[in-house]
């Protein structure tokens, strides 16, 4: 990237910051609608500690679920690839549930 479009970008961030800033303070918006950008800094700046208490809560059960789910996938990997029967029955199944899109999975969840 050169050094313009880098420029271009910073720029481009700032002014986008400056309009929403105009924006929430010029129509006196409330701040359920559109909070002021310096609001949400300060509320961020205020919360920082339990924001960061949240954020490694997060990140170890992203890590946890990330090294499950590589776990369970490269022992079934392991499975289907050692049991040609396995493979036989599991790989047209896996197959079909991967030709649906992830959006259709979930649509007839009632939550």
């Amino acid at each position: 990237m050169t050094r313009a479009v880098v420029a271009r970008g910073m720029l481009g961030g700032a002014l986008l910051i400056v309009v929403w800033e105009a924006v929430a303070r010029g129509f006196h918006l409330p701040a359920y609608t559109l909070p002021a950008f310096s609001e949400i800094l300060i509320s961020v700046w205020q919360q920082r500690w339990s924001l960061l208490v949240a954020g490694r809560f997060t990140a170890m059960e992203a890590l946890i679920g990330y090294t499950l789910g590589c776990t369970i996938g490269i022992g079934l990997a392991m499975l289907v690839t050692v049991l040609p029967w396995l493979r036989r029955g599991v790989v047209p199944v896996l197959l079909a549930v991967n030709s649906v899109p992830v959006v259709a999975l979930g649509l007839g969840q009632r939550w």
